[in-house]
């Protein structure tokens, strides 16, 4: 009998031991870590409106006219983090990447001086493109709330077809566009961004689309 009772002390000596070296006591520097690593990166889908520096593009013979001074664009906005300027502990200040990947597909009317035009053949379409990368610099102002300020470099190309062939053209732009932002938590994982930009044209092809102006984005997307 004391065997028995000595053996089943021990069993539940050893199982004491072997829960307590599984126990993590107090807080320790590693506990709360995904929280932070978690909000690395950041991908939205964005609408994204841009002002056209002219409602009328002159090529040839032809006069093509926007039909609206605005176009929106939709697509991706990608922020991945590259450093954090704060230790983990306190609210964060991290510098992120931003890539920008977004499309739009603008209609147009055709007219011509010399060339008379029927009803089916004075109507065309631009496919317009953008792409873009640049630098921001983020805060953690609550655990809802994440305000940003950075400068995007965007390149944007646009091809304009028709039923007539000789209305058919392309062009390219280059733009700079500092802004401000804010990133919001809605639930996990779903964020919302409004972001607040400045374009500037660097340079264009003869046919400049795309002009200095000033837009509102937003996003809606996920942490991961």
């Amino acid at each position: 009998m004391k065997r028995i009772i000595l053996n089943i002390g021990l069993l539940l000596f050893l199982t004491q031991t072997t829960f307590a070296e599984n126990q993590v006591v107090g807080t320790l520097p590693y506990s709360n870590q995904w929280e932070y690593e978690k909000a690395d990166s950041y991908l939205f889908l964005v609408y994204d409106p841009q002002s056209f520096s002219s409602t009328n593009i002159r090529h040839g013979d032809y006069n093509i006219s926007l039909l609206s001074s605005k176009t929106a664009f939709y697509g991706i906005n990608y922020f991945t983090k590259l450093s954090s300027l704060l230790p983990p502990e306190k609210k964060e200040l991290a510098i992120y990447l931003k890539f920008s990947l977004e499309f739009s597909t603008p209609s147009t009317g055709i007219s011509s001086d010399t060339t008379a035009l029927s009803s089916a053949s004075n109507t065309g379409q631009l496919f317009l493109g953008r792409v873009g990368a640049g630098p921001t610099l983020s805060w953690d102002l609550s655990p809802f709330l994440k305000p940003f300020v950075g400068a995007e470099f965007w390149g944007y190309a646009y091809r304009h077809t028709a039923s007539i062939n000789s209305a058919d053209f392309t062009g390219s732009g280059l733009m700079v566009e500092p802004m401000v932002g804010l990133e919001a938590k809605i639930i996990d994982p779903v964020h919302a961004m409004a972001q607040l930009g400045f374009n500037h044209s660097l340079v264009s092809s003869e046919s400049t689309l795309l002009g200095n102006s000033t837009a509102v984005s937003l996003g809606l997307g996920a942490m991961f």
